[in-house]
């Protein structure tokens, strides 16, 4: 399975849609043109979603002189069994939070931690409701658009 997640030549699954490759860091051709693209990984407890997703982390993450560790593409990772997703926290009303928007919330904001490869995600204000928004165009900080999957 790895390598035909991560391999360089010809490039795997991975490098394909992030285009770098994966721990050298150097510009690949992506499938996808100018969207940005999203890759949701589903199945059963232990059939190694979590894995897959910290390789992916592991492999597009670099390290500065300091040791500080420097994303080079737009990530996000969340497990829906978290307590955060259980029921709303105890100043917020159980009418008004819902566990999916919950994790669209943790979504959004480890997608919008700068990373140098991509520059910066934005998304649509998350005032208003979980419906607001949706089908809204994504915007990256550098002008370039990218539609969600």
């Amino acid at each position: 399975m790895r390598c035909a997640l991560f391999d360089v030549d010809p490039a795997g699954l991975v490098p394909r849609l992030v285009g770098l490759r994966p721990y050298e860091h150097h510009a690949v051709k992506p499938e996808h043109g100018d969207d940005v693209p999203v890759l949701v990984l589903a199945g059963g407890r232990g059939t190694g979603k979590s894995a897959v997703l910290a390789e992916v982390l592991e492999a597009y993450t670099e390290r500065t002189r300091r040791g500080e560790a420097r994303r080079r593409t737009p990530v996000a990772l969340i497990d829906c069994e978290d307590v955060q997703f259980a029921g709303p926290p105890h100043e917020e009303s159980p009418e008004s939070w819902s566990p999916v928007w919950q994790a669209l919330l943790v979504l959004a904001e480890q997608l919008t931690e700068p990373v140098k490869a991509a520059g910066q995600l934005t998304f649509p204000p998350a005032d208003g409701g979980p419906g607001r928004g949706a089908g809204q165009r994504l915007e990256r900080a550098d002008g370039l658009g990218a539609h969600p999957a």
